[in-house]
């Protein structure tokens, strides 16, 4: 196994908002609706920024009204150190970030809000899986 040829640097989450349903009904047997995810690539110099816009809407198959952005900041090894003999372009690095970025930040989000909603009303609230598609990402 090898790292990969970048890293995470940090998390950052500018923006959290968790309103509890209060009309929501523990029994419901409902499927939670997937949450609208979007995410953006940026770049500056060597930086590669990726941001997370995540809203869950309250109702039968939620207790929560949710808002989550998050951004992530990403850096490359230099080619030097992991001796490859081609440097890589930028649009081999985003699409790179692209292929994982998504999923980190997106699990990153879900233990962070089954941490904070543990304590709310209807207890912690854990994202569902979803598929994260080239189409859900965007560049900037």
């Amino acid at each position: 196994m090898m790292l990969a040829p970048f890293q995470l640097k940090t998390i950052v989450y500018p923006e959290i908002s968790i309103k509890a349903y209060e009309l929501f009904d523990e029994e419901s047997q409902e499927l939670s609706d997937p949450p609208c995810v979007n995410f953006k690539i940026y770049t500056s110099e060597e930086n590669y920024f990726i941001g997370m816009s995540l809203q869950v809407a309250s109702g039968d198959s939620s207790p929560y009204d949710i808002h989550i952005t998050a951004v992530g900041h990403f850096l490359f090894e230099t080619e030097e150190v992991e001796g490859l003999t081609e440097k890589r372009t930028k649009e081999m690095k985003i699409e790179m970030i692209a292929a994982s970025a998504p999923n980190m930040l997106y699990s990153s989000a879900r233990d962070y809000l089954a941490t904070l909603t543990a304590r709310a009303p209807w207890g912690a609230y854990v994202l569902p899986s979803i598929y994260i598609s080239d189409s859900d990402i965007q560049l900037q």
